[in-house]
Protein backbone atom coordinates (compact mmCIF):
# COMPACT_ATOMS: atom_id res chain seq x y z
CA UNK A 1 0.00 0.00 0.00
CA UNK A 2 1.82 3.37 -1.11
CA UNK A 3 1.79 5.90 1.58
CA UNK A 4 0.76 9.83 1.28
CA UNK A 5 3.82 12.45 0.05
CA UNK A 6 1.24 14.74 1.83
CA UNK A 7 -1.99 14.77 3.84
CA UNK A 8 -3.98 18.06 4.75
CA UNK A 9 -7.24 18.12 7.22
CA UNK A 10 -10.21 20.45 7.02
CA UNK A 11 -10.26 23.28 9.38
CA UNK A 12 -13.38 21.88 11.39
CA UNK A 13 -14.02 25.68 12.79
CA UNK A 14 -14.47 26.42 9.02
CA UNK A 15 -17.25 23.65 8.37
CA UNK A 16 -18.86 24.31 11.46
CA UNK A 17 -19.45 27.87 11.46
CA UNK A 18 -22.11 27.98 8.93
CA UNK A 19 -24.02 24.65 9.97
CA UNK A 20 -23.79 25.94 14.08
CA UNK A 21 -25.18 29.65 12.46
CA UNK A 22 -27.69 27.77 10.83
CA UNK A 23 -29.25 25.92 14.19
CA UNK A 24 -29.16 28.88 15.55
CA UNK A 25 -31.61 31.11 12.77
CA UNK A 26 -33.58 27.89 12.86
CA UNK A 27 -33.80 28.03 17.13
CA UNK A 28 -34.73 31.77 17.31
CA UNK A 29 -37.80 31.02 14.62
CA UNK A 30 -38.90 28.34 16.32
CA UNK A 31 -39.02 30.40 19.87
CA UNK A 32 -40.63 33.43 17.36
CA UNK A 33 -43.21 30.79 16.43
CA UNK A 34 -44.53 29.95 20.12
CA UNK A 35 -44.51 32.88 21.36
CA UNK A 36 -46.54 34.23 18.25
CA UNK A 37 -48.53 31.43 19.19
CA UNK A 38 -49.49 32.60 22.55
CA UNK A 39 -49.71 36.80 21.14
CA UNK A 40 -52.38 35.99 18.40
CA UNK A 41 -53.86 33.76 21.21
CA UNK A 42 -53.76 36.99 23.31
CA UNK A 43 -52.17 34.98 26.42
CA UNK A 44 -49.16 35.74 28.06
CA UNK A 45 -45.81 33.57 27.59
CA UNK A 46 -44.88 31.89 30.90
CA UNK A 47 -41.21 32.65 31.89
CA UNK A 48 -40.84 28.70 32.34
CA UNK A 49 -42.04 27.89 28.81
CA UNK A 50 -39.63 30.47 27.92
CA UNK A 51 -36.86 29.01 29.23
CA UNK A 52 -37.76 24.98 28.23
CA UNK A 53 -37.91 26.38 24.89
CA UNK A 54 -34.62 28.25 24.78
CA UNK A 55 -32.87 25.20 26.92
CA UNK A 56 -34.07 22.85 24.39
CA UNK A 57 -32.69 25.15 21.44
CA UNK A 58 -29.78 25.05 23.33
CA UNK A 59 -29.33 21.01 23.64
CA UNK A 60 -30.22 20.77 19.92
CA UNK A 61 -27.51 23.05 18.84
CA UNK A 62 -24.91 21.48 20.92
CA UNK A 63 -25.73 18.02 19.65
CA UNK A 64 -26.39 18.97 15.96
CA UNK A 65 -22.27 20.92 16.59
CA UNK A 66 -20.74 17.57 18.33
CA UNK A 67 -22.44 15.33 15.05
CA UNK A 68 -21.10 17.91 12.80
CA UNK A 69 -17.73 17.85 14.60
CA UNK A 70 -17.74 14.19 14.89
CA UNK A 71 -18.22 14.12 10.94
CA UNK A 72 -15.64 17.02 10.05
CA UNK A 73 -13.04 15.34 12.06
CA UNK A 74 -12.41 12.68 9.39
CA UNK A 75 -12.51 15.07 6.50
CA UNK A 76 -8.77 14.59 4.74
CA UNK A 77 -7.12 15.36 2.02
CA UNK A 78 -4.12 12.87 0.94
CA UNK A 79 -1.71 13.48 -1.77
CA UNK A 80 0.09 10.59 -3.82
CA UNK A 81 2.54 11.04 -6.44
CA UNK A 82 -0.16 10.60 -9.21
CA UNK A 83 -3.54 11.52 -7.45
CA UNK A 84 -5.31 12.98 -4.47
CA UNK A 85 -7.91 10.95 -2.30
CA UNK A 86 -10.48 12.89 0.15
CA UNK A 87 -11.82 10.91 2.57
CA UNK A 88 -15.02 11.96 4.34
CA UNK A 89 -18.71 11.32 3.64
CA UNK A 90 -17.95 9.89 0.87
CA UNK A 91 -14.65 9.30 -0.49
CA UNK A 92 -12.81 10.55 -4.03
CA UNK A 93 -9.95 9.95 -5.94
CA UNK A 94 -8.67 12.57 -9.05
CA UNK A 95 -5.86 12.07 -10.79
CA UNK A 96 -3.20 15.05 -11.07
CA UNK A 97 -3.68 13.82 -15.12
CA UNK A 98 -7.26 14.45 -15.08
CA UNK A 99 -6.65 18.16 -13.73
CA UNK A 100 -6.96 20.57 -16.40
CA UNK A 101 -6.38 23.67 -13.80
CA UNK A 102 -5.78 24.97 -10.54
CA UNK A 103 -7.62 28.08 -9.32
CA UNK A 104 -7.87 29.41 -5.24
CA UNK A 105 -11.28 30.70 -4.80
CA UNK A 106 -12.23 31.92 -1.27
CA UNK A 107 -15.35 33.65 0.33
CA UNK A 108 -16.38 35.61 3.29
CA UNK A 109 -16.07 32.65 5.60
CA UNK A 110 -12.91 31.33 3.81
CA UNK A 111 -11.59 35.23 4.49
CA UNK A 112 -12.47 34.94 8.28
CA UNK A 113 -11.33 31.61 9.01
CA UNK A 114 -7.96 32.02 6.83
CA UNK A 115 -9.05 29.12 4.95
CA UNK A 116 -9.79 28.69 1.43
CA UNK A 117 -11.01 26.37 -1.97
CA UNK A 118 -8.40 24.75 -4.22
CA UNK A 119 -10.53 24.13 -7.45
CA UNK A 120 -9.17 21.57 -9.83
CA UNK A 121 -12.24 21.99 -12.06
CA UNK A 122 -13.10 17.97 -11.23
CA UNK A 123 -12.75 18.35 -7.66
CA UNK A 124 -12.45 21.54 -5.56
CA UNK A 125 -10.18 20.89 -2.03
CA UNK A 126 -12.02 22.88 0.78
CA UNK A 127 -11.31 24.59 3.87
CA UNK A 128 -7.57 23.94 3.51
CA UNK A 129 -5.36 26.01 6.24
CA UNK A 130 -2.30 26.39 4.21
CA UNK A 131 -3.77 27.04 0.93
CA UNK A 132 -1.25 28.80 -0.78
CA UNK A 133 1.16 25.81 0.55
CA UNK A 134 -1.58 23.45 -0.67
CA UNK A 135 -2.04 25.37 -4.11
CA UNK A 136 1.75 25.54 -4.97
CA UNK A 137 2.41 21.54 -4.08
CA UNK A 138 -0.72 20.70 -6.40
CA UNK A 139 0.17 23.09 -9.32
CA UNK A 140 3.50 21.65 -9.10
CA UNK A 141 2.79 17.89 -9.39
CA UNK A 142 -0.10 18.74 -11.84
CA UNK A 143 2.81 19.99 -13.96
CA UNK A 144 5.08 16.84 -13.25
CA UNK A 145 2.02 14.48 -14.43
CA UNK A 146 1.24 16.87 -17.28
CA UNK A 147 5.25 16.56 -18.25
CA UNK A 148 5.50 12.63 -17.67
CA UNK A 149 2.17 12.42 -19.60
CA UNK A 150 3.77 14.05 -22.95
CA UNK A 151 7.22 12.18 -22.71
CA UNK A 152 5.31 9.17 -22.09
CA UNK A 153 2.59 8.25 -24.79
CA UNK A 154 1.40 5.01 -23.59
CA UNK A 155 1.19 6.64 -20.61
CA UNK A 156 -2.46 8.08 -21.18
CA UNK A 157 -3.73 5.07 -22.80
CA UNK A 158 -2.64 3.06 -19.89
CA UNK A 159 -3.91 5.22 -17.34
CA UNK A 160 -7.47 5.05 -18.91
CA UNK A 161 -7.55 1.62 -18.55
CA UNK A 162 -6.80 1.91 -15.11
CA UNK A 163 -9.07 4.46 -14.73
CA UNK A 164 -11.54 2.28 -16.02
CA UNK A 165 -10.64 -0.48 -13.89
CA UNK A 166 -10.49 1.19 -10.62
CA UNK A 167 -13.71 2.47 -10.86
CA UNK A 168 -15.40 -0.97 -12.38
CA UNK A 169 -13.85 -2.30 -8.73
CA UNK A 170 -15.33 0.88 -6.84
CA UNK A 171 -18.63 0.20 -8.33
CA UNK A 172 -18.46 -3.26 -7.63
CA UNK A 173 -17.40 -2.57 -4.01
CA UNK A 174 -20.34 -0.22 -3.32
CA UNK A 175 -23.06 -1.91 -4.93
CA UNK A 176 -21.13 -5.01 -1.87
CA UNK A 177 -21.55 -2.63 0.63
CA UNK A 178 -25.06 -1.73 -0.42
CA UNK A 179 -26.61 -4.51 -0.78
CA UNK A 180 -25.10 -6.13 2.55
CA UNK A 181 -26.89 -3.15 4.40
CA UNK A 182 -30.37 -4.34 3.44
CA UNK A 183 -31.91 -6.07 6.53
CA UNK A 184 -34.73 -7.97 6.60
CA UNK A 185 -37.57 -6.83 7.81
CA UNK A 186 -41.10 -8.61 8.46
Amino acid sequence: MELPQYSVYAKIPRLLFPKTLKMIVIGMFLYLAVWLNFYILKKTFPFYLTLLVMISIIILIVATSIKNYVEFANYRYQFFSNRIEFHGKKSLMVYYSQVQSVKIEKNMLDLLFKTGIINLGIMKIRSVPNLTQVYFYVQKMVQINSQYRSANPYQQQYQQRYNAQYSQQQNNYQQQNNQSNYRYQP
